[in-house]
């Protein structure tokens, strides 16, 4: 379990052997290991498009769980992926969510086609099994015109989808002789109460419920106040009931502790108006239940920043950066603002400049081996900002020196050159 001291901005945590194992591996191994995992990314392959997320400890030897996810109608692989990957990420599996195989040209889309898309998507899972390291038992999800698609599969052949979660269908062209299969399968119906499509489709989630309540109990979730759309609160209470279900997850990080995006998306609420002191409480709850989901660790050194805690912001900004760096595929675009943010901070204030040179020159020569490149060159550009605010001309420059190297150094088809406005910041630097 976890103890916390009474130091109300900082936990220091106390868990199992386990878990210790894991954070060791999560902050010392190879981040290249994560290069497949981008969670915008899309893959061509053999016929299929789909979206991909690998766990955070992803190991081509290992053996993991296995999700797909099915996008309902104006939808895509990709977006499906954006709100189920946030949990899945962190779990033991390996997330894939396909295109649809017919062409939808009035809604610029692809859809899924009932007994039209069993071949095509029972083609993909055998492609997926070659690929990856599975556990038999797979899970199925789906969306909408996707849920459809995942009840008709599930039922069609339940020894292949014995555990399925369907999300704000429509429910219809399912066979009838194949309804007496929903006592093979684990089944949770999950639906928003809120907006014309999710009315229709709680209505019809409940008419399916009472037509298969003679063959077996129904698993059933109601989103209060939820419109028709995915989000990461359904993927949420998916996986949490997938966990409950599965003592292959008892071990889970740290799904099964709580909702750490819910207290993340809490307190970038906060945070976004302005509200900082009360933002900072919601991220510590958010890394109490995920001590290394990067968005928190960066948003709260953040918080901090801005709320003027810079003796809690020095002890967790080169930390977040170390955790943003063992994990690239989630999102940096918020990070160049923190860092424009402490130049602003520190630029006349004579005493504390002087103070956080001295901090930023020490840590980073710590640090460097550990964080990407990216933050080092803006580490750099910082401290060239803060010299010459000092009249430092040699050391400002030294530093510009070594910023531009790092920055053209930076791929230009990475999200960083983009996210960093590499381009721009080299052009700053040859302007200095």
């Amino acid at each position: 379990m976890y103890i916390y001291k009474e130091n109300p901005y900082f936990l220091e945590f106390k868990v199992s052997f386990f878990q210790i194992i894991f954070i060791l591996y999560f902050l010392f191994s190879n981040p290249s290991l994560y290069s497949q995992n981008k969670l915008d990314s899309v893959i061509q392959e053999e016929g299929f498009t789909y979206a991909i997320s690998l766990p955070i400890d992803f190991k081509k030897e290992k053996k993991y769980l296995l999700g797909i996810c099915l996008h309902g109608l104006y939808g895509s692989g990709k977006f499906m992926a954006k709100d189920f990957s946030v949990y899945s990420h962190y779990m033991n599996m390996i997330l894939v969510c396909p295109n649809g195989n017919i062409p939808d040209p009035s809604r610029y889309a692809t859809k899924w086609g009932s007994e039209e898309s069993v071949e095509y998507i029972l083609t993909f899972l055998e492609y997926i099994k070659r690929k990856y390291n599975l556990y038999d038992n797979h899970l199925l999800i789906g969306f909408s015109q996707g849920a459809n698609q995942a009840l008709y599969m599930a039922l069609r052949n339940p020894e292949i989808w014995q555990t399925v979660a369907v999300l704000s269908g429509g429910y219809s062209d399912i066979p009838v002789e194949n309804h007496p299969n929903i006592s093979k399968i684990k089944l949770l119906f999950i639906s928003g109460d809120t907006g014309p499509g999710e009315i229709y489709t709680l209505k019809r989630m409940n008419e399916k419920i009472a037509f298969f309540s003679p063959y077996t109990k129904i698993n059933q979730t109601i989103i209060k106040g939820h419109i028709h759309e995915t989000s990461p609160l359904f993927a949420y209470n998916i996986f949490k009931w997938y966990i409950k279900d599965n003592p292959r997850f008892n071990k889970t990080f740290w799904l099964n502790k709580g909702d750490f995006y819910g207290e993340f998306s809490k307190g970038e609420d906060e945070f976004q108006k302005g509200n900082y002191s009360k933002s900072i409480e919601y991220f510590k709850s958010s890394l109490k239940l995920n001590p290394v989901y990067p968005l928190t660790h960066s948003r709260y050194a953040h918080a901090f920043l801005l709320s003027g805690k810079l003796k809690f912001f020095k002890r967790s900004f080169f930390k977040s950066l170390e955790i943003h760096t063992n994990d690239p595929t989630i999102s940096r675009k918020n990070i160049p603002q923190l860092f424009e943010d402490l130049r602003i901070t520190l630029k006349n204030d004579d005493k504390l400049r002087k103070y956080f040179i001295h901090y930023l020159e020490s840590n980073l020569k710590e640090y460097e081996p550990m964080i990407s490149g990216i933050f080092s060159a803006e580490i750099n550009l910082l401290l060239a900002y803060l010299y010459k605010y000092a009249d430092d001309e040699d050391e400002s420059k030294r530093a510009l020196e070594n910023a531009k190297t790092l920055f053209l150094s930076i791929e230009e088809s990475s999200s960083d050159y983009l996210d960093f406005q590499v381009q721009k910041k080299i052009e700053i630097i040859e302007n200095f």
